[in-house]
């Protein structure tokens, strides 16, 4: 475990990145928007219901054009799981170069134009094309440039109406793990972190408290249940392999560990607080627990698993 003298900072960071979300989600949802096509669009029931994929882009951007096909085959491919949310910028554009636009590249998504420049302003816009993925909780997850496998795979993820769709996750040193939930079967999954019970003892008591009572829980209920699968996910933030075994040893884990070392898991199971059990069965979430100081009743857990 190193550099720890920086972590209230990059907490404040992190702190900050939410803010900034939540600032900029407000911008797009507290008003309905009319579209280039002319229609009139609302996307204040879409956050908290369903993901959102955000693109800024004009028209003389030479690299979104050249991503324009990758963005209408996203589409086409995730539409109907994925709000769109097509935004050009509004700048030195004229409706000759729209339509031309929309015609080469045979875009049918619905298109906002940001002529006040609002929305690139919430969004901290410092170039195009600019991607930003929001996940089913009004989360972002995902902001670049580029149009690439990491944003491929995200897409995925947040796209996955159920985690049984969701595809194969990065697990330890990226070691791929397919968590087997296309099938049937149970899974138990306990996301935590390393540092969650030691760290955060004096300045947050009651998390650090909760993250000890939370995996001497789960050693329990995954040594009550041999059968089910049991694995618990701790966050790549300031871990390595050393912090992994130095955590099984603390707490005696029996279960198998692993280090979500690209945050696939984390984005997919949209974890945005540690720790978190999820227990999936047959490909479906039947049970989610993020308190552990209050109720652990194994006999409950026992009777979803039976059913």
């Amino acid at each position: 475990m190193h550099n720890f003298r920086y972590l209230s900072l990059l907490f404040s960071l992190l702190l900050a990145g939410q803010a900034y979300g939540s600032a900029a989600l407000e911008a797009l949802t507290d008003t309905a928007h009319r579209s280039w096509q002319g229609q009139t669009l609302s996307y204040q029931n879409v956050v908290g219901s369903k993901p959102l994929y955000i693109k800024f882009w004009a028209t003389w951007c030479v690299p979104c054009n050249e991503q324009m096909p990758h963005f209408q085959h996203a589409f086409e491919e995730y539409g109907d799981k994925v709000e769109f949310v097509s935004i050009n910028l509004g700048v030195n554009e004229t409706p000759q170069a729209m339509a031309e636009m929309v015609e080469k590249y045979k875009l049918t998504m619905p298109i906002l134009q940001d002529n006040s420049g609002e929305l690139a302003r919430a969004f901290s816009l410092m170039g195009t094309p600019w991607h930003i993925l929001v996940n089913r909780e009004g989360r972002i997850v995902h902001k670049g440039h580029e149009a690439d496998a990491q944003l491929d795979k995200r897409l995925a993820l947040v796209a996955a109406q159920q985690p049984g769709e969701l595809p194969a996750i990065s697990l330890s040193a990226g070691h791929q793990q397919g968590l087997e939930l296309q099938g049937k079967g149970t899974q138990m999954l306990y996301f935590t972190a390393t540092w969650c019970d030691w760290y955060l003892k004096d300045s947050r008591p009651e998390q650090s408290k909760n993250c000890v009572a939370g995996q001497q829980f789960f050693n329990k209920l995954a040594d009550a249940h041999p059968k089910v699968n049991s694995l618990g996910i701790v966050s790549r933030l300031w871990t390595e392999q050393k912090d992994l075994d130095e955590y099984r040893d603390k707490f005696s884990v029996a279960h198998e560990l692993a280090i979500d070392s690209s945050l696939d898991a984390a984005i997919g199971f949209g974890i945005n607080q540690l720790p978190t059990l999820v227990i999936i069965k047959d490909g479906q979430e039947i049970y989610r627990q993020q308190d552990f100081m209050q109720s652990n009743d194994l006999a409950s857990i026992a009777g979803l698993l039976a059913n």
